[in-house]
């Protein structure tokens, strides 16, 4: 594949007489630089892989920059954008006072395009319904070759879009309420929207199974906040992070090109559940401190607690009307999904000796499942075929422990050995096949640096299970 793109450009100061140039503006001073010309483009403009994070449609193309302090730079802005109006534009505005504040906000877009020659025999798909063309699947069912029919019926398939367009938008701010007090925040949205391949199966595997263009429809909305404090030699510091993942796409709901009418053991229709819409929250709280041991000496720990929910409605079992079942019955309406994490860590670093230094380490994380266990009698395989054996959702749980312990030595300016001892240790719920997990051992190593950027490292590790 061979592609040329022809750029013409002119560049012109937006203030100012050259490309050094600056006025003022009352107590301010600015400068800019705007860029406008044209593009057009020969070869194979629909090759996918050349086009697929990028725009180069033909036309006008545009890019600026700005700067704008006053005197001593206490207070400035800058700003630029560039491929201006494509969908692959990007602008970015930051300013504030030095050592006071400063804010920071941003746009861009990004194009994904997957194919530009895919063809699909399935229509529709914004209310979640992907449909055949009339008589297509009862052609096929009585055709004398269902593959040959349905070889016929794609070749007159028409043109679909697979591509997305991801839009990413947000800002910060830092506020320094004094030289020790930090304040900052920032938010940030990504917003997916378009067409990628989609597949469905029916059946267990052996069955037959479509591709469709899958609508797209989904945010994340992220928020963080926090504050940081400096204590004399030490700090502290409160951080809050949520994650928001909306995803607007309905169910999918797609005709089987191989069957015309529903009936046990066949579905004329399937339906995928999209990823369900949750949230995610974590509050951390973390310091460091020189340590009162009469040697050099540092302590950094941190705890961290995490929230997870989720309470999407499920979907009935099948979209099959041949199969019914008084055991089909949902046994609750959604998931009540709840999730705690706890995270834990301490570091220690000394110095007790010239050349010797210890270094100890010790993480606790625990996942704690307290979502529903939900016992479902019968269950619906593929929307073809009835499984009277119970499923039971499990929620696991587990906690993981790991402890280090390494005393390093000099044992010449460019040779160091270390010595060093971990263990590992994981307690699970007892679902799990095996719910007690040990795991130790020595850590030997010798590092020659031969040079200010090339050195030799060899590493001995015995581990017990």
């Amino acid at each position: 594949m061979r592609r040329s793109v022809i750029f013409v450009s002119v560049a012109a100061f937006a203030v100012g007489t050259s490309a050094t140039a600056e006025v003022e503006v009352g107590d301010w001073r600015a400068e800019g630089e705007l860029e406008i010309g044209g593009r057009t483009t020969s070869g194979d403009d629909e090759e996918a892989k050349f086009l697929e994070y990028r725009d180069f449609d033909e036309g006008a193309v545009g890019a600026f920059r700005f700067s704008l302090w006053e005197p001593g730079e206490r207070r400035h802005w800058r700003g630029d954008g560039v491929n201006l109006g494509y969908d692959d534009q990007r602008y970015r505005l930051e300013g504030g006072r030095y050592g006071l504040y400063s804010i920071d906000l941003f746009y861009r877009e990004l194009p994904h395009v997957f194919s530009t020659d895919a063809r699909s025999l399935y229509s529709g798909g914004r209310d979640g319904s992907y449909r055949l063309p009339n008589g297509v699947q009862g052609r096929i069912a009585g055709a004398a070759s269902a593959s040959n029919q349905l070889a016929a019926e794609l070749g007159a398939a028409g043109p679909t879009d697979l591509e997305l367009r991801w839009i990413e938008t947000g800002g910060g701010a830092e506020l320094n309420l004094h030289e020790t007090v930090r304040l900052y925040g920032s938010y940030r949205l990504q917003d997916k929207r378009g067409e990628r391949a989609g597949a469905i199966a029916w059946g267990t595997p052996g069955g037959n199974f479509a591709a469709f263009a899958e609508r797209v429809d989904e945010q994340i909305h992220e928020a963080r906040a926090g504050a940081e404090w400096l204590w004399g030699r030490g700090t502290v510091s409160l951080e809050y992070l949520g994650s928001f993942y909306e995803n607007d796409q309905r169910p999918a709901v797609v005709d089987n090109p191989l069957v015309a009418v529903d009936a046990a053991g066949a579905a004329s229709r399937g339906r995928l559940a999209p990823a369900p819409s949750n949230s995610a929250h974590s509050l951390a709280l973390s310091g460091s401190s020189p340590l009162p041991f009469g040697i050099p000496a540092r302590a950094v720990a941190s705890l961290v607690y995490g929230l997870r929910l989720q309470d999407e409605r499920f979907l009935p079992h099948t979209v099959n009307g041949a199969i019914a079942s008084p055991g089909l019955a949902l046994p609750q309406s959604d998931l009540d999904g709840k999730v705690e994490t706890w995270l834990g860590t301490v570091a220690v670093d000394a110095d007790p000796l010239p050349g010797v230094d210890l270094d100890l380490r010790y993480r606790i994380y625990r996942y704690d499942n307290q979502s529903d266990e939900i016992l479902f009698p019968q269950h619906v395989t593929g929307d073809t075929s009835l499984a009277n054996s119970s499923l039971r959702s499990v929620a696991n749980d587990y906690t993981v422990q790991k402890l280090g312990a390494e005393v390093g030595v000099d044992l010449a300016k460019p040779l160091r050995a270390a010595v060093g001892y971990s263990a590992e240790h994981w307690h699970r719920s007892d679902d799990r096949q095996v719910r007690d997990l040990w795991e130790h051992g020595p850590t030997a190593k010798l590092d020659y640096r031969m040079s200010s950027s090339t050195s030799l490292l060899a590493t001995y590790a015995f581990r017990t299970r």
